[in-house]
């Protein structure tokens, strides 16, 4: 065996005592970390020392501390995106953090707002951060209402930024990229507000004194003077390297999404929203480039962006995720960002607002880009800011939030806007905002607000849905709407008041199916549709008859049409976890077991309905078809488990033009796989016997079905078996052979002593006998003559299993 060297011996042990250093991915703003020298955030800043910790940097690295007293300095939480905020009021604070080295070159970040500024006619404007002794600060200024901000690039030379977005929210994105001292005069200082990029006159100097930083100063007042100015900082970033323009995008684009701070989006300027320098976060050449901001989440990035705000809060929308700051955005590396054109939405002025069938819709439209954020995210925005919003509190305000894949809205999801009560000392409540939650396609899609007399767009949910949700406005039709866990409407009821739909505390389940059920007879082939609709009212009689409304997929019904054959709906007592097999064995329904029902098709906002008038009473609901001629007659269908493998045996009485059999298997995690194809006689009026043993059996529970297929492609499904061959001694009939008119079932273990019901086929596959009382008892079998059986046990979880009977008499 090969030694390892003393220095591979330490490596490993170092792995071993220090696996975090090699699992973690190095933490550094949109990954940037080359040159990271100092990295504070709000969460560093320590309320009882009153100084600003580093989060990252060297351990000689000064903190930012109070300059002179008086002053307050302490960390709060403000509208920054959920994050914590440095708040300084009158307290401007200085470090010495640059090195005293000439040769040194820097790019600062720093993420600040300004506001309470009381004095007038000074000298010079309020220096948000920068650099120097006390009689300049050359940096960063603020200016008030449409003054621009500027650089200080020395006491009497400004550098004007064209923008004036940043003054709408006050939060600003500023950075710098320099050389230090006078050797290097001539080389450009690089500047940037929210994105906007101005180089600062080369032949300027900063006139640094011994590596002091202010923030939250000027000239006229040191810091911690008391000169009436109040600054926030959320982030302050230094690297002692010039960054390349790609990475000033991504940290810009981290400040940006993490504090909900538009950048200056401009093609031309060439600004970019991305966060590894590649993959572009925002798409600038479709023109929506105004208030940009997102959620998302990025380990590599160190970004976990949870709330931003599309302008300033209310008259614009609040996009977040479910929880806010309790929930990050689900997956890795995923994003989802809106922006529009920077048009004004006042919904009373008629030039801002378009009609569209059934009302009337914003002009303002948002795009939305959305990276793998799967998440229901939460949208919000001002009552008053929305077509059919209201100050005071209405349940049934028409307002709808609208989803569509193109800007025009030719066509439309609708999901209505539910009041976000803020106060309620009033009678009847204010609320202050609308609120809905959602998920938003993938890729490019757009969102705009109207009024609509509709309760939205219903959805034909594609997975199991269980839901007692209902909205308590009735539309115009007079139907109230039960929703799923998206707010979309899933079943609609008429001719129940809101009153009587809360004390029958109605359940509405829809279960889909992974394939659409179907059984042969021999003769007659039935399949039913995939989708069942099941509908509890907690145990009290319907005192009306009420209309329900169904949503289903045209292909849906396609699927379960047989050729030459008739359907029709039914209501039957059973539940959603029942399927055609639960109803009928041979897939014939008895005379007296279930209503054939009237149905009344149609649409609505382009999903497709199934309506039921007149109802007394309320059960499963479904679509069933049957055929009288099938190309094959399937007489039986079993599995027996073996000790490692599953015999499978089928027969058939007639084919016609029959193709071949398919044999599909599955286990509770799986799709169907086809495992095997098995070639059929073709035309024939003779039984034919077939066989397969499975061999590749895992032990667990598996199901099994056969696909037939015609020579002209159409296919019908035979019913579902299901074995277990770790069950194959766990469950067994005693005794057997039989030569009495009783046998018992023995079981060896806790999971199959809950048996539903016993069938006995027999030879043909023909249901002989079925027993589903007493199970635990002596079992009457004196009714089956001599002979073999395949007795089929049902447990009440759905799982069944078959084992063979020989009675001799």
């Amino acid at each position: 065996m090969k030694k390892l060297s003393v220095s591979a011996y330490l490596l490993l042990l170092f792995c071993i005592t220090h696996p975090a250093v090699f699992a973690q991915p190095y933490m550094s703003p949109a990954g940037v970390s080359s040159g990271l020298f100092a990295w504070y955030d709000g969460k560093s800043f320590d309320n009882t020392t009153q100084k600003w910790n580093p989060r990252f940097g060297s351990t000689s690295l000064e903190r930012f501390a109070l300059a002179t007293s008086p002053g307050l300095f302490a960390k709060e939480d403000h509208t920054a995106g959920y994050n914590k905020t440095v708040s300084m009021d009158r307290a401007g604070v200085r470090a010495k953090l640059l090195p005293d080295d000439v040769n040194a070159s820097y790019t600062v970040f720093a993420v600040s707002r300004r506001y309470g500024y009381s004095y007038s006619g000074l000298p010079y404007k309020p220096v948000t951060w920068g650099f120097g002794g006390q009689s300049a600060y050359p940096g960063f200024l603020e200016g008030n209402g449409d003054e621009k901000n500027q650089f200080l690039n020395s006491v009497n030379r400004r550098e004007d930024f064209n923008s004036v977005q940043a003054l709408e929210y006050g939060w600003t994105i500023s950075s710098l990229n320099f050389a230090y001292g006078y050797d290097q005069r001539n080389e450009p200082k690089v500047a940037a507000l929210n994105g906007e990029f101005t180089q600062i006159d080369a032949g300027g100097i900063l006139p640094f004194s011994n590596g002091w930083v202010y923030l939250g100063c000027n000239a006229a007042f040191p810091p911690g003077s008391g000169g009436g100015e109040h600054h926030d900082f959320a982030e302050f970033i230094v690297y002692n390297r010039k960054l390349s323009v790609e990475e000033r995008h991504r940290v810009h684009t981290y400040l940006s999404l993490k504090y909900s701070i538009p950048l200056l989006i401009d093609p031309i300027i060439g600004s970019r929203v991305t966060l590894d320098g590649m993959t572009d976060l925002w798409d600038t050449t479709k023109g929506y480039n105004h208030h940009v901001i997102g959620i998302g989440r990025s380990s590599t990035a160190s970004l976990d962006a949870r709330l931003s705000y599309n302008g300033s809060y209310g008259p614009d929308p609040v996009l977040s995720t479910i929880a806010e700051e309790k929930s990050p955005v689900s997956s890795n590396e995923s994003f989802l960002l809106i922006g529009d054109k920077g048009t004004y939405h006042d919904y009373a002025n008629n030039d801002n607002t378009m009609a569209i069938p059934g009302g009337t819709r914003l002009k303002r439209v948002w795009r939305v880009q959305n990276h793998g954020v799967s998440d229901s995210i939460r949208l919000a925005i001002a009552s008053g800011a929305v077509p059919g919003g209201a100050q005071s509190f209405d349940p049934c305000a028409p307002a709808r939030l609208l989803i569509s894949t193109d800007s025009t809205f030719s066509t439309y999801t609708a999901v209505k806007l539910i009041p976000a009560i803020l106060y309620g000392t009033t009678t009847p409540p204010l609320f202050s905002s609308f609120q809905v939650k959602t998920k938003l396609p993938q890729g490019e899609s757009y969102f705009t607000y109207a009024a609509i007399n509709s309760p939205g767009t219903p959805a034909a949910t594609e997975e199991t849905t269980a839901t007692t949700r209902y909205d308590a406005c009735a539309d115009n039709e007079g139907f109230h709407y039960f929703v799923d866990q998206q707010d979309r409407p899933v079943f609609a009821i008429k001719g129940l008041s809101a009153a009587d739909l809360k004390l029958f505390k109605l359940k509405i389940a829809i279960r889909m199916l992974d394939h659409t059920p179907a059984v042969s007879n021999g003769s007659t082939r039935s399949a039913m549709m995939k989708r069942l609709l099941s509908v509890n009212t907690s145990g009290f009689a319907l005192n009306t008859q009420p209309t329900i409304r169904y949503y289903y997929k045209p292909e849906e019904l396609t699927e379960t049409e047989t050729a030459g054959g008739t359907g029709f709906w039914f209501k039957k007592e059973a539940t959603a976890d029942q399927t055609i097999t639960d109803f009928s064995s041979d897939g014939i329904l008895e005379p007296g077991t279930f209503t054939i029902l009237t149905e009344t098709k149609g649409t609505q906002n382009g999903t497709a309905y199934i309506e039921f008038s007149n109802l007394q009473s309320f059960s499963t609901f479904g679509y069933i078809s049957s055929s009288s001629a099938l190309p094959v007659k399937l007489i039986g269908f079993n599995a027996v488990p073996k000790k490692q493998s599953t015999h499978l045996t089928w027969q058939t009485s007639s084919e016609l033009n029959a193709s071949h059999f398919d044999i599909q298997r599955r286990t509770n995690s799986q799709n169907w796989q086809s495992i095997a194809e098995i070639k059929a006689a073709g035309t024939t009026t003779e039984t034919i016997k077939y066989s397969y043993t499975d061999s590749n059996t895992s032990g667990s529970l598996t199901y099994y079905r056969l696909k037939m297929v015609d020579l002209d492609g159409s296919l019908n499904y035979s019913r579902i078996m299901s074995v277990s061959t770790e069950a194959l001694n766990e469950i067994s009939l005693f005794p057997n052979p039989a030569s009495g008119n009783t046998i018992r079932l023995k079981f060896d273990s806790a999971p199959y002593t809950d048996p539903d019901h016993i069938n006995f086929l027999d030879a043909q596959g023909t249901s002989v006998l079925k027993i589903s009382k007493n199970l635990s008892t002596d079992l009457d079998i004196s009714q089956l003559q001599p002979g073999h059986y395949t007795v089929v046990i049902t447990m009440k979880n759905g799982e069944a299993m078959t084992r063979k009977l020989v009675l001799v008499r």
